[in-house]
């Protein structure tokens, strides 16, 4: 069975990138945009990674150019758009497909990997996965619903900012110990969707 750190990616200068290196932290992985509603989301998440990745948390952004042709450009192209309007310093990958027959291994492995009460599909832009160190839970967040087990547990919880206040929290505990999971863990079987 492919886990998650067996897979790899290509970043836009041709290089792989092995995902065998991101074991023990806790991984962002967001399908980006630059022509979108919600580009301006880069800034929170260049924050995030820049404050929390020496605590163990990473985003790795992927355009994508499936919803409403909002990335055409070439990865050379997107790759300055993010550095010269957002600072963006977390790795950004080779523009991909994230749904459909041609979608890249490592969206097919984290939407047959993760719930949501919306179906585990991709519907837009900027939709947010984690995947917790090692212990196989995967969390979706779209910019319309977040998934978690308790909303309640996050504080300063808002519908209109919720992935972010979700990431921060989140990342603000990624050095926990054990299984990393940085709020109330439930049983696995009562997982939402």
């Amino acid at each position: 069975m492919v886990t998650f750190y067996d897979l790899k990616a290509a970043m836009p200068q041709g290089k792989s990138f092995d995902f065998a290196q991101l074991k023990d932290k806790v991984v962002l992985i967001v399908n980006t945009a630059s022509k979108c509603g919600f580009t301006p989301q880069f800034e929170g998440l260049e924050k995030l990674h820049k404050t929390y990745s020496p605590r163990g948390f990473t985003v790795l952004g992927f355009p994508c150019n499936q919803f409403a042709h909002q990335d055409p450009g070439t990865n050379s192209e997107i790759g300055e758009f993010c550095q010269r309007n957002y600072g963006v310093s977390f790795p950004m990958f080779a523009k991909v497909d994230v749904k459909g027959p041609e979608a890249h291994a490592i969206f097919r492995y984290l939407t047959n990997n993760s719930k949501g009460i919306l179906g585990n599909g991709i519907k837009w832009n900027f939709t947010k996965f984690l995947e917790f160190r090692s212990n196989n839970f995967i969390l979706m967040i779209t910019d319309f619903i977040t998934y978690a087990h308790d909303l309640q547990s996050f504080p300063n919880y808002d519908h209109r900012t919720g992935w972010l206040a979700v990431m921060k929290f989140v990342a603000s505990n990624a050095h926990c110990a054990g299984t990393s999971f940085p709020y109330k863990q439930k049983d696995p079987a009562n997982r939402p969707g």
